[in-house]
């Protein structure tokens, strides 16, 4: 009994002792900062960056890696560090990162930093509407990207995720004035589509005008390819669909993805009169466009742009 007072006297005093401590203050870790270059930076790179987020209120990125912070050293001596970096195919709600694997080749000269700024400020950011515009910019030389470990890599010219859209830029470096428009649109089909997507009501509209078509069979192989090109059309179609294999085919229906993309691609590379004109004796493709282009105008996309004439580039390219 003496052992169970004493145990229980010592419990109430120990209470008595926390109810005296500091309340517990709670540190809230707001990731935006790491978007931002350090305070005590003050090198070129830094100014742009600082300067484009004063004028655009959206981060501008060199590097994919967000912060790599030393943690502590180990019994060797060896420091270790907590590396963070940004996670394009990372969403709301998704407690699994997926199998998709992406590396970047960075920039790396001022000149090439200064060059993709300008041209992201001129010919890709006014497409798109302030509230619609990333969290953060990622301008990179080169993006890699493969679906598994044992898939084959390939090269996009943009990935667009929650909170960074990335683009690479190595072919626009090499490009004569005459082609950038064509890489421009490449580019604007990627983010696009993504746009486009990720407004899945919206969409049902769209997919309803083909839906009984998509993935079906509507002829043998052997079909003549101005007959498959007819039916696909009459149908509302641009691409053929693709066999067991994977390959292209005649006589099949193309996925819903391949005909989102195929009808974005459409809208940026043509003024709506241009389609009207072309495709006007094909109704159900005149339909789908325009439903295409009113969700896009509706999530933000801008199709005619006025590029800004004070470019936050211009002020720091020498």
């Amino acid at each position: 009994m003496k052992s169970y007072l004493y145990i229980l006297g010592a419990m109430m005093a120990l209470m008595a002792s926390c109810s005296k401590e500091d309340p517990i203050q709670v540190q809230v870790d707001d990731t935006r900062y790491y978007f931002e270059p350090r305070p005590e930076r003050t090198d070129d790179e830094a100014l742009l960056r600082r300067a484009f987020y004063d004028r655009y209120d959206i981060h501008l990125l060199f590097s994919d890696t967000l912060r790599h912070d030393s943690i502590c050293p180990d019994f060797n001596g060896d420091t270790h560090y907590f590396t963070e970096r940004i996670d394009m195919y990372y969403s709301i709600g998704n407690y699994s990162a997926g199998s998709t694997d992406n590396t970047y080749k960075l920039l790396t000269t001022m000149e090439q930093k200064y060059k993709a700024t300008k041209y992201l400020e001129e010919q890709i950011q006014p497409h798109f509407s302030e509230h619609m515009r990333p969290f953060s910019w990622l301008l990179v030389n080169e993006i890699a990207e493969r679906t598994s470990s044992y898939a084959k890599w390939t090269y996009p010219y943009a990935i667009t995720g929650e909170r960074c859209i990335a683009i690479a830029l190595s072919t626009f470096f090499k490009l004569t004035p005459a082609r950038i428009p064509t890489f421009t649109q490449q580019v604007l089909n990627i983010i696009a589509v993504k746009m486009a997507k990720n407004n899945s009501k919206a969409l049902e509209d769209f997919y309803e005008v083909s839906r009984k078509y998509y993935r079906q069979q509507f002829a043998e192989s052997s079909i003549a390819a101005d007959e498959n090109t007819r039916i696909l059309r009459e149908a509302g179609f641009f691409s053929k669909g693709k066999d067991s294999f994977g390959s292209a085919a005649n006589g099949l229906y193309p996925d819903n993805d391949t005909d989102v993309a195929d009808y974005v691609r459409l809208t940026i590379a043509n003024t709506a009169e241009a389609i009207r004109s072309q495709y006007a004796d094909y109704p159900l493709i005149l339909l789908k466009d325009s439903i295409i282009r009113n969700i896009l105008v509706e999530r933000g996309f801008i199709y005619n742009p006025e590029v800004p004439k004070d470019l936050v580039s211009d002020k720091f390219n020498r």
